[in-house]
């Protein structure tokens, strides 16, 4: 796959309302567990491993990693949680038989999957952006799919340029090629090898989505 889908109405209305109604922020409910991270992606790649040069502001963000297997790359568990898999796994495992309906995925294994949440932070604007990253930089076979469970700004920027090295040092600049703002029940699916970054609302309370990456 090589070209950017969006594809609308992906769940049934029932289960949206089931999502939405688990992934309350925190604060709002005692049944979810929120994982606080002081930034939306490894303070290591864009300290260290980084040639990036424009601006970006990167925020915290608060996950839950329902289902991460490291092993398919043949990298050792970097479970977040400590558990292979979440308590609340089966309560997201239907969405991947909806992207096998509706979007034509034939992929190998799912690699990933979590939720992100993102809050307003002081001083963003709808210009601005987190860390531009890849999710995962040590292969190029997979893909990216992010279920949008909310209408909200915070648009998902997808940049032209792609790590083509296997490696995960974010080049010097990167062109934007298309912004995607959250649509409810809407998903983006585009090749995992491509740099992408969230951004907080304004707006909207909260940005809620499901990031899932699978094998090709």
């Amino acid at each position: 796959m090589k070209d950017i889908k969006i594809i609308k109405n992906l769940l049934s209305e029932d289960y949206v309302i089931e999502l939405t109604r688990l992934f309350l922020p925190p604060g709002e409910t005692k049944e979810f567990p929120w994982f606080y991270n002081p930034n939306t992606t490894d303070i290591e790649i864009q300290t260290e491993r980084s040639n990036y040069t424009k601006s970006y502001k990167d925020s915290i963000q608060f996950t839950h990693v329902f289902w991460n297997n490291m092993d398919v790359f043949g990298q050792p568990d970097k479970e977040w949680q400590g558990n292979e898999r979440s308590p609340f796994w089966d309560k997201i495992r239907p969405i991947f038989y909806f992207l096998n309906d509706k979007c034509d995925i034939k992929y190998k294994a799912i690699i990933r999957c979590k939720a992100n949440l993102l809050l307003p932070v002081p001083n963003y604007t709808k210009d601005d952006y987190n860390f531009p990253h890849v999710d995962h930089g040590y292969t190029r076979n997979y893909l990216n799919v992010i279920y949008y469970l909310d209408d909200s700004d915070g648009d998902t920027f997808i940049f032209n340029e792609c790590n083509e090295d296997r490696g995960q040092t974010v080049p010097t600049d990167l062109t934007i090629k298309q912004r995607v703002t959250p649509e409810k029940n809407s998903v983006l699916i585009f090749p995992g090898n491509q740099y992408h970054a969230s951004s907080n609302p304004i707006e909207s309370k909260k940005r809620i989505v499901i990031n899932i990456t699978v094998t090709i």
